[in-house]
C-alpha cells in the first residue's frame, strides 16, 4: 500500500491560467484531466489518495471526483469547503451541507468505487510516512506554534515552493498541485525532508538559515 498526496484541485473553478489570483499554466478543466489521467496510471486500490483541502467550488463539482480510480480516499476539507463564496460574495453552500454531502456518498454513482473514504475535519491530522509521524492541514499557518517538533505537509499554498522550514526547523512540505504539477509520493517527500534536514543542500535551501548582508 502506497501514500499519495495532492490539495487544491478547485474543481469546478471557471476561469483562463490568467485569471486566477494565482497562475496556472493551462485552463482548470484541462490540468484537472491531466490530473485524472496521472490518478490511473499510478493509483492501485489498495493505495491511500490524501487531498488536502479546496477539492471543489460548488457541490455539484463532487461528481467529478466518481473519475477517480479505487483507492482508499482520505479528505481534509479547506477554506473552499469550509467558507465558500461565490464570486458575488453569497455562501454557495455551508460547511455542515458540505459534511452531509460528502458523508452520504451521493457523489458517486459506484458504492465500491473507493476501497474505503474517510472526511478528517481537522484542521490538523497525522499521518505516518516511513515510520514518521506528519501534521497535516489545508493551510501551512495552522502548523505553527506547535511546542513539540514534527515535519508537516500542507496544501493552500498556491506557490511553486515545495518545502521550507517551519519556525521550529522542521520542514513543511506543500503538496498542492501548482507547486508538483502532480501526485507526491511518499519517496517526493522522503526525499524533500532528507535533503533539509541531512545537508545534502547548502545552506540556502533552508530559509530559517539564511543570514541578512
Amino acid at each position: 500500500m502506497a501514500k499519495y498526496f495532492t490539495s487544491d484541485w478547485h474543481i469546478g473553478e471557471q476561469a483562463s491560467p490568467r485569471t486566477h489570483s494565482f497562475l496556472r499554466p493551462h485552463p482548470n478543466d484541462k490540468m484537472i484531466n491531466d490530473w485524472f489521467d496521472q490518478c490511473w496510471k499510478i493509483i492501485q486500490p489498495n493505495d491511500e489518495l490524501y487531498i488536502l483541502g479546496d477539492l471543489i467550488i460548488t457541490l455539484d463539482d463532487l461528481k467529478l471526483y466518481e473519475n477517480l480510480p479505487t483507492c482508499h480516499l482520505i479528505v481534509i476539507p479547506g477554506d473552499k469547503e469550509t467558507n465558500n463564496k461565490r464570486t458575488n460574495g453569497d455562501a454557495s453552500f455551508t460547511y455542515q451541507e458540505f459534511i452531509e454531502c460528502i458523508n452520504n456518498q451521493w457523489w458517486w454513482s459506484d458504492p465500491e468505487q473507493f476501497t474505503s473514504y474517510k472526511l478528517l475535519e481537522g484542521p490538523v491530522e497525522f499521518v505516518e510516512i516511513d515510520g514518521k509521524t506528519w501534521r497535516m492541514a489545508h493551510k501551512p499557518e495552522d502548523l505553527f506554534g506547535f511546542s513539540a517538533p514534527m515535519p508537516s505537509l500542507c496544501g493552500h499554498v498556491h506557490g511553486i515552493w515545495r518545502t521550507q522550514c517551519l519556525p521550529n526547523g522542521q520542514p513543511i512540505i506543500n503538496v498542492g498541485i501548482d507547486a508538483w504539477g502532480g501526485l507526491v509520493s511518499e519517496a517526493h517527500i522522503n526525499h524533500q525532508y532528507d535533503a533539509i534536514t541531512k545537508g545534502y543542500y547548502d545552506k540556502n535551501a533552508r530559509v530559517d538559515l539564511w543570514q541578512s548582508s
